[in-house]
């Protein structure tokens, strides 16, 4: 409740790992483990060992994150025999001793640690633990940022050392299986992500760039679990006197740029289907014959009022003005005075894409106008994972000059300092294409 609208998730790995008696921990930080199992220099000791601090972390730009985990503690198997896990103990002891490790090691009060649930099972020599931290400030008092606490989760060395210091587990051999999510929580972009014009890109931190590309080819703009939206680079146009070199036409406009013509966007593996939208200047390349006519005898009822562009869900064009709901996505389409407005609205996504015409200051006949118009984005709500790619996902990850200072702007027209790659290689083959996630 009253989170903001956008934020960053990041999924980590689960790792198996055998812990035997003993503990890393011990054997480099000799005698600490004596003056309190829950002391903070045993744990200092351990994180200063296992741990370079990371002059710019992910965490250090969000006002808040969140790290949900679960890690699975079962008997081991040693040359052939069962090592049991003998659990006399509570799960009352269970939690409180874990809750005062998670506290020690990261350094956040036991009251924004919550273990959500147990399951121990004596038979089995199991126990199952699920667990809450929320960091809400980063200062000093932290001393194991969300990011490595999920990689000390999931490593073998790190792990072992946390759990060992258990007063319960200590001595005791068992595997264990970890596994670790981290929310960042970052303030809603303001103003909005977008993508407009001949394109100027707002990213997920407010870094301003542009990005011309090559025109007549399909970039992917963002990709993620779950969804991925690309868009087609054509060339842009100006206001402004323009002679062309082959015919000699005096043009009321001339080339300058790029901006995007297409934009295709893939909703998948969610549990009602995957559902695909492609807005384009294009016109629909089928039409009923009776929807042609009605658009003819009334075009405030049609998209764009039947003059150009086009909307199509799952290869189907949708002509009308309206609302519309394909399984759990609803599609708005409306015509705005000067140009037509179509809204996507999913869980994780929604978005705003605006058909724009040529001014009738160009003097464009009916059909030339799909060549001199294009599409602006702009993403109302969107939930990314650390994995987010393309060239407005690579915003998502804030980029620092050699002075440690944030890029905020693009060093050229092709997002150098912003993005991650070449241009090129945020390259796809078709509209609707995947590409692939951030490693």
């Amino acid at each position: 409740v009253g989170l903001p609208q956008a934020h960053v998730t990041g999924v980590q790995g689960a790792r198996h790992l055998l812990l035997s008696s003993g503990s890393l921990g011990s054997l480099l930080c000799p005698g600490l483990e004596e003056a309190s199992m829950f002391g903070k220099l045993f744990s200092l000791c351990v994180f200063l060992l296992s741990f370079s601090m990371k002059e710019v972390s992910a965490s250090s730009d969000a006002f808040a994150a969140m790290v949900s985990g679960t890690i699975e503690i079962s008997m081991a198997e040693d040359s052939g025999r069962k090592l049991l896990l003998a659990m006399d103990f509570s799960e009352e002891e269970f939690i409180e001793q874990f809750t005062i490790l998670m506290a020690n090691l990261t350094g956040v009060s036991t009251d924004d640690i919550e273990v959500t649930d147990v399951e121990m099972n004596d038979e089995l020599g199991t126990i199952v633990v699920e667990f809450t931290i929320m960091f809400e400030m980063f200062d000093d008092a932290i001393l194991l940022p969300p990011d490595d606490l999920s990689d000390l989760i999931q490593d073998d060395i790190k792990l072992i050392d946390a759990l060992l210091t258990l007063p319960i587990l200590t001595g005791t051999a068992f595997v264990a299986t970890g596994t670790a999510n981290v929310v960042l929580l970052v303030p809603p972009p303001a103003p909005p992500v977008s993508v407009i014009s001949d394109p100027h890109f707002r990213g997920f931190h407010n870094q301003t760039y542009d990005v011309t590309g090559v025109a007549g080819r399909i970039y992917n703009i963002i990709s993620d679990a779950g969804f991925r939206l690309n868009a087609v680079f054509a060339t842009a146009y100006t206001s402004g006197i323009f002679v062309e070199p082959e015919s000699g036409d005096v043009m009321k406009m001339r080339p300058k740029g790029t901006w995007m013509v297409g934009i295709g966007i893939v909703l998948e593996g969610l549990p009602w289907g995957s559902n695909s939208f492609i807005v384009s200047t294009e016109k629909p390349q089928v039409m009923d014959e009776v929807v042609a006519e009605a658009c003819q005898l009334k075009p405030q009822d049609c998209f764009a009022r039947g003059a150009g562009g086009s909307v199509t869900v799952n290869g189907t064009p949708v002509v009308d003005i309206g609302q519309f709901t394909f399984d759990n996505v609803i599609l708005i389409t409306k015509n705005m005075p000067s140009f037509a407005r179509v809204t996507i609205q999913a869980p994780k996504l929604s978005v705003t894409i605006d058909y724009v015409p040529a001014p009738q200051e160009w003097d464009i006949g009916t059909d030339a106008q799909e060549e001199y118009a294009h599409v602006n984005l702009r993403i109302d709500h969107i939930e990314i994972t650390s994995k987010a790619n393309g060239i407005l996902g690579a915003s998502s990850r804030l980029k620092y000059d050699e002075s440690g200072k944030k890029i905020m702007k693009g060093y050229d027209k092709n997002g150098l300092g912003i993005l991650e790659m070449s241009v090129g290689d945020y390259e796809v083959p078709e509209l609707l294409a995947p590409f692939p996630l951030y490693e």
